[in-house]
């Protein structure tokens, strides 16, 4: 609770960020396959990447990686 009271977002909602923000920067600059980057930012598999990434950014892996590469 503290840390949504202070940071404005639960634990998890952060850390999800993060990991999404790892995996944006990893499709412009690395030829990883969806399923390993997924794993590499530390998701349990690549539809639950696929779909938090979604969430943030509106669009699919696949689709940031077309639009940034």
């Amino acid at each position: 609770r503290l840390f949504k009271q202070e940071m404005g977002f639960t634990f998890v909602e952060y850390v999800n960020y993060v990991r999404i923000e790892t995996a944006k920067e990893t499709i412009r600059q690395e030829d990883y396959s969806i399923a390993e980057i997924a794993e590499l930012c530390g998701f349990e598999n690549d539809s639950t990447f696929s779909r938090t990434f979604k969430t943030f950014t509106g669009i699919s892996p696949s689709q940031y990686r077309k639009k940034h590469t």
